[in-house]
């Protein structure tokens, strides 16, 4: 899961370029007591550039979004996992049943694109996670070992195990689904992002799996396919005037 929000109260100079949010050069040198100017008692347009846009005052539109999808919740564990689809099923749910959906903006997601992707990590890590589609026998390797039925597959019982510990010392686990749910949660985080970024709410919480942060430019691993907040920020800095950007992991 995700936090994204606009810092409530900030201190920044004016960008090197003392360009405003909509590309608007602003005096160089002008003295002033303050470090936002007020005219006829509002704020000046004039702000950093790492400041994410502000919505009109008196909007009724929810203050904050959240973005979710159900098919992350596809990309599972046959033989159980800390990293399991009830992580956010049951944070979806606990929000609901408090009644705090209805007072939250929900907002688009999709599957991320390879381009996007790309911004951070190698070619070949998509392919890596792109193949992992064909690889559906590895999800059912523990049934395979205790005599269940399984999908006909042309790898031998080696080839299986072989693959199993191939994941396993990547602390990964993976499913026919893990692509989807991959680009699901990446994309998640991208819309999250964009959306505080260009002001259509303040803050948001991206509700996604599988996570991000242990990914690597160039391998999965840490329950982690790809990662998501570092990709979302360079869509961010692509897109937007937003340049200085702050990530918080914990």
């Amino acid at each position: 899961m995700e936090a994204i929000g606009q810092p409530s109260s900030v201190r920044m100079d004016v960008d090197s370029e003392n360009t405003d949010i909509q590309g608007l050069k602003s005096p160089r040198n002008t003295p002033s007591k303050r470090r936002h100017d007020l005219v006829d008692g509002e704020e000046s347009t004039r702000r950093a550039s790492s400041v994410p846009a502000r919505r009109p005052r008196g909007s009724l539109e929810p203050r904050v979004g959240y973005v979710y999808d159900s098919r992350m919740l596809m990309h599972s564990c046959i033989k159980g996992h800390p990293e399991q689809p009830a992580r956010i099923s049951s944070i979806f749910n606990a929000l609901k049943k408090e009644e705090l959906l209805s007072k939250m903006k929900r907002l688009p997601i999709r599957e991320a694109e390879r381009d996007e992707v790309l911004l951070v990590h190698g070619e070949g890590l998509w392919e890596k996670v792109m193949a992992i589609h064909g690889r559906c026998f590895l999800l059912l390797f523990s049934a395979f070992r205790h005599g269940y039925r399984i999908l006909p597959t042309d790898m031998s019982e080696q080839d299986i195990a072989d693959s199993e510990t191939y994941y396993t010392d990547l602390s990964l686990y993976v499913h026919p689904n893990t692509f989807t749910a991959a680009k699901l949660s990446c994309g998640g985080v991208i819309e999250a992002t964009l959306a505080v970024a260009r002001g259509t709410v303040k803050k948001s919480f991206a509700i996604v799996r599988p996570p991000g942060h242990h990914s690597e430019p160039d391998e999965h691993m840490g329950f982690c396919f790809f990662n998501n907040v570092a990709v979302a920020v360079r869509v961010v800095q692509q897109l937007t005037p937003i340049k200085r950007i702050l990530i918080l992991d914990w």
